[in-house]
C-alpha cells in the first residue's frame, strides 16, 4: 500500500485513477476510474483534477503531510462540493470497474 502524497507527486495527466471520499467509503463497493485532466503543484500541496466515464468533473488535493480533500464539481452549484479527506485512491491502466478499498494502490 502507497502513500497519498507520494503516488500523488508522480501521477501525470492522461494516467488513470479511481478515488472515493471519505463521507462515501461506506457507499461505494465498486466505481469506474477518472481521467486526470490537470495537475497543480503549489510548493507542498497537489491538486489532480479528473473527468469520470460520464463526463463528470472531480479533484482532490493532497499536502506532504497527507491531508488530504475530495470534490465534486457539480454544474449546478456555485462552489465544488466538498466529500471530505481520500479513503481510497488507485492508479490503474485503465478506467474500467475498480473494486473500493481503504487505502492507496498502485496496480499498474
Amino acid at each position: 500500500m502507497a502513500n497519498l502524497y507520494d503516488l500523488t507527486k508522480n501521477l501525470e495527466e492522461g494516467h488513470k485513477i479511481a478515488w472515493v471520499a471519505e463521507k462515501s467509503i461506506d457507499d461505494v463497493d465498486r466505481i469506474h476510474a477518472k481521467t486526470i485532466t490537470n495537475i497543480q503543484r503549489d510548493g507542498k500541496t497537489i491538486q489532480v483534477e479528473a473527468k469520470g466515464i460520464r463526463g463528470g468533473e472531480y479533484y482532490y488535493t493532497v499536502d506532504s503531510s497527507g491531508s488530504s480533500e475530495a470534490f465534486f464539481v457539480n454544474p449546478e452549484k456555485e462552489n465544488p462540493v466538498s466529500k471530505g479527506s481520500v479513503a481510497f485512491m488507485e492508479l490503474t491502466e485503465s478506467d474500467d470497474i475498480v473494486t473500493v478499498k481503504r487505502g492507496v494502490y498502485d496496480s499498474r
